[in-house]
């Protein structure tokens, strides 16, 4: 059974980073969306790195956790190698996201990191010196 996207998400890349905007909660449908716009979005434009900012509730489903580890093998490949996390105060489940991130990004070795500002993620990925990475 087919059912309608439920969540959001907007994509912009500018100076070699993603960066995008997600309002949850997510459901599977969204997150093939959501796989299928970035595998466009880093082919076209090859980032270097990301800037996630995540409203509501963030927890993500077996499917749509799958999708993303697949998502992270691919972004690695293009060079998409960092990403600065942003939850806001109105995230439901932070502490079972970042456990799910770090799963994630253990068996994916993709670097990410979280932080409260937007201020503090650009600052973060502004010290990786993004211009010397090939």
């Amino acid at each position: 059974m087919h059912y309608d996207e439920h969540g959001s998400f907007a994509i912009v890349v500018k100076d070699n980073i993603l960066y995008l905007d997600a309002v949850g909660p997510f459901n599977d449908e969204l997150g093939e969306a959501y796989a299928t716009k970035m595998h466009e979005v880093i082919l076209k434009h090859k980032p270097k790195a990301q800037i996630s900012c995540l409203h509501n509730s963030v927890l993500l489903s077996p499917n749509i956790e799958e999708n993303i580890k697949a998502l992270l093998h691919y972004s690695l490949s293009y060079g998409l190698n960092y990403e600065a996390i942003i939850l806001d105060s109105q995230c439901h489940e932070k502490k079972l996201f970042q456990i799910q991130m770090e799963r994630i990004s253990h068996e994916t070795k993709y670097v990410h990191n979280f932080f409260d500002t937007k201020e503090e993620a650009l600052s973060w990925i502004n010290s990786l010196n993004l211009s010397e990475l090939k």
